[in-house]
């Protein structure tokens, strides 16, 4: 590695479309301006935990080591990964030189993901004083930071920090986690085009709605509501592509690869969605979008976040009776979501720079 080398380091090998995406995202706004990348191959003991432990029932097994192997596969071809595979402490210094690490997006700072308590990695704490560290859309979910003392320790060394939430963000500036930090877009928007890893084998003759949605199994039973009234709204299809099935969609492609998702999602005629990356990229693709809220708040905060930020707070959705209230067809104001992508491709610019 060289001092044009940049690392960056999120979750990249967990079951979740949105999470593989932002990691390719990330890396390929980072190689377009001319630098050396690769993403950090950690593989701390929760995650590799959450992924390999077997699914409640043989077909729900199946399933996930289906989806296993293609989201490997899609790794495999899009994601130039470290070739060290870091699970202890020793492993950071296989890394060599480096000019800077950046950490972000997704919940990297959510105790309730990270083993229940914040994972120092994910503070960039293996970095040398010659590196630099930047966070770059790093989340907590719903969660804020200063409610235990551990953080601190880590935020204040970070040369450039940028957060993907609004609270997040207030809570750093208030308790002095950090002088500086920044709100920034979520790494997907950092690039427009997916052609290079877009596959529409799935895509359906027809104009459709796709459905999508990560949440409990109460919050699903809502959208699925909002997904039958759609259905009798436009008279159209719809195709859900979340983890589990919705019994109002016309066919649930739950097996299948990053690939196919973006696929689906680009050349859908209207989204609903409780996820924060299929608002993510509803909006970066123009559809129509029906955001549903989840029953839990605090899951709505980083969709809710990016939607206040770029003034399109029309497209949330609580109530069924909403819909009739609204023109559900309307296509998301852009001038508002380009200027924040701009200051965010700036900040990442500069960061990288200085």
């Amino acid at each position: 590695m060289n001092s044009k080398t940049v690392y960056t380091l999120t979750f990249h090998g967990v079951l979740n479309h949105g999470a593989v995406l932002q990691a390719y995202a990330l890396q390929a706004y980072i190689l377009n301006k001319g630098y050396s990348s690769e993403l950090i191959n950690y593989k701390p003991w929760y995650l590799t935990y959450q992924v390999l432990r077997p699914a409640k029932g043989i077909g729900k097994t199946i399933l996930k080591y289906k989806r296993l192997y293609l989201f490997k596969k899609f790794s495999t071809k899009y994601l130039a990964l470290n070739k060290h595979s870091i699970t202890t402490p020793q492993d950071w210094l296989k890394l060599g030189e480096y000019h800077a690490v950046v950490c972000g997006s997704d919940q990297i700072w959510n105790k309730s993901i990270t083993g229940k308590k914040y994972d120092p990695a994910f503070f960039l704490n293996f970095v040398s004083n010659k590196a630099r560290k930047i966070a770059y859309a790093a989340s907590a979910g719903g969660n804020i930071l200063s409610q235990d003392p551990q953080p601190k320790e880590y935020t204040q060394s970070f040369n450039s920090m940028g957060v993907r939430e609004q609270h997040l963000k207030t809570d750093m500036i208030e308790h002095k986690l950090h002088n500086d930090p920044e709100l920034v877009i979520d790494p997907t928007f950092l690039i427009s085009d997916y052609s290079k890893i877009m596959s529409r084998k799935h895509v359906p003759n027809g104009k459709y709605i796709v459905s999508y949605e990560v949440s409990t199994d109460e919050t699903r039973s809502k959208l699925n509501e909002f997904v039958a009234a759609l259905k009798v709204m436009t008279g159209l299809p719809v195709y859900h592509i979340g983890d589990k099935p919705i019994s109002a969609a016309d066919q649930c492609l739950l097996g299948i690869s990053p690939s196919d998702w973006i696929g689906l999602v680009q050349s859908a005629a209207m989204v609903c969605t409780n996820s924060f990356h299929g608002t993510a990229f509803s909006l970066n693709f123009s559809k129509p979008l029906v955001f549903v809220k989840h029953i839990e708040n605090e899951k709505n905060a980083r969709a809710l976040s990016l939607l206040d930020k770029t003034d399109l707070n029309h497209v949330v959705y609580d109530h069924i009776d909403e819909l009739s209230n609204r023109d559900i067809w309307q296509k998301p104001n852009k001038t508002k979501l380009a200027e924040f992508i701009k200051q965010s491709q700036d900040f990442l610019d500069n960061a990288l720079k200085n």
